[in-house]
This record gives structure tokens, sequence and C-alpha cells, in this order.
């Protein structure tokens, strides 16, 4: 039976179909998006579900991940042990993995991996698919994170297009696709400068309306779908807290005024 879980997030289960057995699922996004806190987050939602997750981290040190977790445990009100299993490690090779989640014998729900680009033992052109027979093998969702190219820095439109995934181009073994984008943390380096011939009125209205939007955007979070065969791709906006790592659904998020959908994403770009 196609083991079928919930994200723990209401509208992205709407629009994203959740995550199934099977399932080679891509989660990316630029350093200070929040990829690895969002993972954690989605670890601690499918626990919630009293399935196993593993979780194999190999860019953290083991502090830093402990207590990243922890935040995301503690706002999530959770009171008892989670059967979340972690495992670290630094460049593991493919077969490592594998022969770890083949040992696990008291059944896994998801495997997450953090990140793509770490995993040795295998080549470029064949890993993703190898990570899609895992998925398949063990009737799970695989999901992994993946680093981008600084391709969306040097865009007016900084949201990722599947082509700024790191080293791999060829998708064709991956379900779906997510990016993270956060438009505050852009903004915060893109501090109004006076233009020739402003008027220090003028400038005075640009810097106060950056700074709205600067706290408008503060705990703003979309979750783009960039792939997704079997549903739409868009956008879901979630409320993200930077300092704990917290995720969770905006009030009314499935209201069109939070949650849209645009099929062809880079019409817009």
């Amino acid at each position: 039976m196609t083991t079928h879980l919930s994200t723990g997030f209401k509208a992205l289960d709407i629009f994203a179909g959740g995550l199934n057995g099977g399932e080679l699922v891509l989660i990316g996004g630029r350093p200070g998006m929040g990829i690895t806190s969002f993972a954690l987050n989605l670890a601690v939602h499918i626990a919630q579900q009293e399935k196993n997750v593993l979780y194999f981290n190999f860019k953290d040190k083991a502090e830093y991940l402990d207590c990243r977790f922890l935040t995301v445990f503690a706002r999530n009100k959770i009171k008892n042990t989670l059967p979340i299993h972690f495992y670290r490690g630094f460049y593991p090779p493919l077969e490592s993995i594998r022969k770890t989640i083949g040992d696990f014998s008291d059944g896994i729900a998801a495997i997450i991996i953090d990140y793509l680009q770490v995993i040795e033992g295998e080549k470029r052109s064949l890993m993703l698919q190898r990570l899609k027979e895992i998925a398949k093998g063990f009737d799970a969702p695989v999901i992994v994170l993946t680093h981008l190219t600084r391709a969306p820095e040097n865009r007016k439109n900084k949201r990722p297009r599947l082509n700024d995934i790191r080293d791999y181009k060829d998708l064709s073994a991956v379900d779906k696709v997510l990016f993270l984008y956060r438009e505050n943390y852009y903004l915060n380096f893109d501090y109004p400068e006076q233009r020739a011939n402003e008027t220090d009125e003028a400038f005075s209205d640009r810097i106060n309306e950056w700074e709205k939007r600067l706290s408008s955007t503060e705990k703003d979070c979309e979750i783009i779908v960039a792939k997704n065969p079997s549903g739409d791709c868009g956008t879901v906006n979630l409320h993200f807290e930077k300092m704990t790592g917290f995720f969770s659904e905006w009030e009314n998020c499935v209201d069109s005024s939070r949650f849209f959908i645009d099929k062809i994403l880079d019409k817009k770009r």
C-alpha cells in the first residue's frame, strides 16, 4: 500500500498533494531562505502522524542541528518523544545511506537528506535516479535538500527556477520540486540610496515605503511548487519565524489573497 503523508500545512497539501511513497522531492533555496528549518518542520509533522522519519544531515554540526530541532520541537508545542532518527556525517557515499535505510527495521515513512550536492559514490547523471529507486524500494518519499547556483542573485526577480539547481539539469527522475523564497532577505540588502536630482522629500518617501515593505514581509516565506506532474505549479505563502525556524500557516492562507496558482511560473519571470 502506497504511503500518503501530510506536510502539516493544509494549503500545501491541497496544492501539491502532500507527500507520497515512492516520490523523490527536491527542496531548494539560496542561503538564508530556511530550507533546513523547513525540512525539520516537515520531519516533526510527519513524526506527529506516528511515522518514523530518517533524517540525514551532512552539513551542520550536531550541536547546531540539535538546537534548531529543539526550537522547532518546542514551537510546535510537542510534549512526547517523536520517532525522528538523525544520522550525521560528512560526504557520505550513496550506498552507505541506502544500507542505513535498509538496516532500519521498524518501518520508514519518510527519508530526508540534507543535502544533495555532498552525496558521493555515484555519477551525477545517475544520482537522482538512484535516489528515486530508494524512494520506490522503501515506499517512502525521499525528500532531498539542494543548493542553487547564484543565478537568482543576478536577476531582478530573484525567485528560483528549475535550472538554478546546482549541478543537476536532468530532473526527469524527480517527482516534485519546491523552492523557498523570502523577499525580506533581499530587502535587507537593498537599502534605498538617493538618486541624482531626487529631492529629499521624495527620497524620504522611498525610505518609508522600503521600511513598510521590510516590516510587512518579515515573516513571509513563499513555498514555490516548481514541478508537480500530478497537480499544479504555483505558490503557497507560509509564516516563518527566523529566530526559531518555525513554519506555520497564515490565517486564511487558502484564500486567494494568500494562495494562488500560476501553472507556468516562468511566464512572469
